[in-house]
């Protein structure tokens, strides 16, 4: 049986980026779409029930792989972070949108996550909250300063 490796990313603050193996039958159920390879828990369950996400997250969530072992992430699924959509509308990582976003101070702060102030200065966003200063000069590069 063929495994591929998936991470699960959650809005919380201690967030583990842990990594999980699956079967190629749930990962055409987290992942539907040719080519997919980003997922938020809200769509898995716009399109399937809570029990059936429960009884794969089950077997999913049985099958963590520690991450000197990982070879190759295939997968993201989000959960409870559903305002970075609109960095991924196609769903693929690959085609993530970069740059200026409109109206991300509303979406952040509306968001399931919790609350900072968002500001753009030149081709900089500042994200300032929990008494410091989040400066994404690129998406790869985050630079954290104490307010």
């Amino acid at each position: 049986m063929t495994m591929k490796n998936i991470q699960f990313i959650d809005g919380a603050l201690n967030c583990m980026y842990a990594v999980y193996a699956v079967t190629d039958d749930e990962f055409q159920f987290l992942f539907p779409d040719k080519g997919q390879d980003v997922e938020f828990v809200e769509d898995i369950l716009d399109r399937s029930s809570d029990k059936k996400l429960s009884e794969v997250l089950a077997l999913v969530l049985s099958r963590r792989v520690q991450k000197p072992n990982v070879t190759g992430i295939h997968g993201t699924v989000f959960y409870q972070l559903s305002w970075k959509k609109m960095f991924y509308p196609t769903k693929r990582a690959d085609q993530m949108v970069f740059g200026r976003v409109p109206n991300l101070k509303a979406i952040v702060k509306a968001s399931d996550s919790l609350v900072f102030d968002v500001e753009w200065t030149d081709s900089r966003l500042l994200v300032k909250g929990l008494g410091r200063v989040y400066c994404l000069e690129s998406p790869m590069q985050t630079i954290v300063c104490p307010i």
